[in-house]
Parts: C-alpha cells; sequence; structure tokens
C-alpha cells in the first residue's frame, strides 16, 4: 500500500448508528473526535502503515487551516494528499521533503509524459496554495525546519512554481 488516505469528520446526521462496542477501541468516537477539537469537515491524514499523522493533524487543527472555507479545506486536503502519497512511493518523509523534490512533483504533475492525469495552470495554481499552506505553517511550527523561506513564503511559492 503506497497511498495515504484522507478521511474526513462527517456531519453529526450522518454518524448513523455506532456500533456498542466503539469503533477501532473508541467507545464513543463523537466524543473522542471533539475532545481532540476535529469538527464535521476536517480532515484526517493517514499514512499508508494506518498511521494518523499527529503533525498533519496538528496542521489541519491550525487557526490558518481553519480559516479556510470547508470546501477549499477538503480541496486542499485532497491536494495534500497527492503530494505525501507521491513523496511516499519515493521513500521521502514529507517533512524531509526538499525543494528539488517539491520542483520535481511539479513537473510530473504539470508536464510528465509519466503522469497519464497531467494538471494545468490553475490547477496547479491551487495545489500549489495548499502546499505553500501547509510548508510554511510547518515552518511556523517547527524552529529546525529546513526551509528557511522569506517571511512571505516567497521561496516556497518560487519552488512550487508560482507568480509573484
Amino acid at each position: 500500500m503506497d497511498e495515504w488516505w484522507l478521511v474526513f469528520v462527517p456531519d453529526p446526521e450522518r454518524w448513523g448508528p455506532l456500533p456498542e462496542e466503539g469503533v477501532l477501541g473508541v467507545c464513543d468516537l463523537p466524543a473522542a473526535l471533539d475532545a481532540v477539537g476535529l469538527r464535521p469537515g476536517d480532515p484526517v491524514f493517514v499514512r499508508p502503515d494506518f498511521v494518523v499523522d499527529a503533525e498533519l493533524l496538528h496542521f489541519a487543527l491550525s487557526p490558518d487551516f481553519r480559516d479556510l472555507e470547508r470546501e477549499s479545506r477538503r480541496n486542499y486536503a485532497t491536494d495534500i494528499r497527492l503530494l505525501l502519497s507521491w513523496l511516499w512511493r519515493r521513500g521521502i518523509p514529507w517533512r524531509a521533503a526538499t525543494i528539488a523534490d517539491l520542483r520535481a512533483y511539479k513537473e510530473f504533475r504539470v508536464d510528465s509524459p509519466l503522469n497519464p492525469q497531467r494538471i494545468g495552470g490553475t490547477k496547479w495554481n491551487r495545489e500549489a496554495a495548499a502546499l505553500t499552506q501547509l510548508y510554511n505553517g510547518r515552518r511556523s511550527a517547527l524552529s529546525r525546519w529546513m526551509w528557511v523561506v522569506a517571511r512571505t513564503g516567497r521561496q516556497v511559492r518560487k519552488a512550487l512554481g508560482c507568480c509573484g
């Protein structure tokens, strides 16, 4: 298995009946999600080895990500999942991705004949916005982060092929 999973917290009316014995060892899953701070529509990133990534959970709970509209959060999470899977297949932990890795990812997504589902500039710009938010947020969260970027995130956006 080499794909990251993306699970969205459902709206309360969509839960349906939960088993008395709980779900995945959790007796009251809605209460547990609430205790973590997850709300309906929030994404949970699960690695291919079925481990929830705590740092990505922190990102999903961050004010910058939470301030996005629900559909934007869903789109950004989906775009981020694509990068996570691409890196995983290459043996690159997402936390260790370099600017060269992101450039290679852009090349694959936009231009590579090896990608049967290449995307255009508009779609790439949205993906680049999602990835910029992920890595800029990570920069502020970790003092040892390897990407030293300008306050505006200009280097990250440039590496991702964005204008401005």
